[in-house]
């Protein structure tokens, strides 16, 4: 059996953000679970107006396109900005529908107060649950954020992978299960 593809979505291209050790992390636990994996970064896109795979310019939604075809599930961190997300997550998004349908979104919320970007995650179930993924539960929450990675971006808190790992978990078990639906029709 092919190992699964998951990438790991960072969704804010904000200067001096603070969710990219998040990302990174995340990134890390799919790995050691042996999944194939990609870090995505809204960042690298630059895109600032809604361009998406079906109208005639779009050839530059193409990478975006064919990495999300080829994807078994995704996990999406982001922070919390003013109780939702950050408007280049949506557009980067945005991009395609038909690679997202009836696969796993892991959703983890970032943010530097206390509850750790509850108020996001459930926005994105939202979104992603209307682009056609199928979000998980439990999500990952990260809470004050500017304490929980070192300089380097190891992990100061030794309880953050139980926090965390549940999630991947999760997408890893209907990402495999989703696949095998897929594949049987």
């Amino acid at each position: 059996m092919a190992k699964l593809f998951i990438p790991v979505i960072l969704g804010t291209g904000r200067r001096g953000r603070n969710s990219e050790p998040a990302a990174q992390f995340g990134h890390q636990l799919v790995e050691q679970a042996g999944a194939n994996t990609e870090f995505v970064d809204v960042r690298d896109s630059a895109r600032t107006t809604t361009l998406v795979d079906w109208m005639d310019n779009a050839s530059d939604t193409d990478a975006w396109v064919e990495t999300a075809s080829r994807a078994d599930g995704f996990i999406i961190v982001t922070p919390e900005y003013n109780n939702f997300f950050p408007c280049e997550l949506k557009i980067f998004l945005d991009q395609t529908l038909k690679p997202y349908r009836r696969k796993p979104a892991g959703l983890a919320g970032v943010s530097s107060g206390n509850w750790g970007g509850t108020r996001v995650v459930e926005e994105l179930r939202v979104l992603t649950s209307r682009l056609g993924m199928v979000p998980v539960q439990p999500p990952a929450y990260f809470p004050n954020i500017e304490s929980l990675f070192d300089d380097d971006g190891k992990p100061t808190n030794t309880e953050l992978v139980e926090h965390t790992q549940p999630m991947i978990d999760e997408v890893l078990w209907y990402a495999q299960a989703l696949k095998s639906a897929r594949e049987a029709q």
